[in-house]
């Protein structure tokens, strides 16, 4: 459920540290069959995105987080990074328990809002604030 380079970079920066380099070590070929590409997203696709539907999105990103969790606590990370994830959990959970109907949860979004996780664990910050307020069910 994760990408691969993106799993090894979590648990590198967990239990040790992660430097950067400037110098480019590889190059990447961008082609029809890339399973994950570097596009800049049109305006279309962003808006697209915003009113797509919810589906197994939220789940998925619970069973992420949650997988997350164990590992990092099986390879005993530090507690300040395991109450981190646990956050994130949290917000995952929130966000995949919103309401179908979309009125409905402006409440739980605003709530999760104040509480800066969307700004701390969404990728989006607050373009999620406003997927979650409008995506379909």
């Amino acid at each position: 459920m994760w990408v691969h380079d993106e799993w090894l970079a979590i648990l590198a920066a967990a239990t040790g540290t992660v430097d950067w380099l400037p110098q480019r070590l590889i190059g990447y070929r961008q082609h029809g069959l890339n399973q994950i590409g570097v596009a800049v997203p049109s305006l279309r696709y962003k808006l697209g995105r915003v009113f797509e539907s919810r589906g197994d999105r939220y789940t998925n990103l619970v069973e992420r987080a949650a997988a997350l969790a164990a590992r990092l606590d099986e390879i005993g990370a530090a507690s300040e990074l395991l109450a981190a994830v646990g956050q994130k959990l949290e917000h995952q959970r929130r966000r995949a328990a919103l309401p179908r109907f979309r009125p409905a949860r402006v409440g739980p979004v605003l709530r999760e809002a104040r509480t800066g996780r969307y700004q701390k664990f969404s990728s989006q910050g607050g373009l999620d604030i406003v997927r979650d307020l409008l995506s379909r069910p």
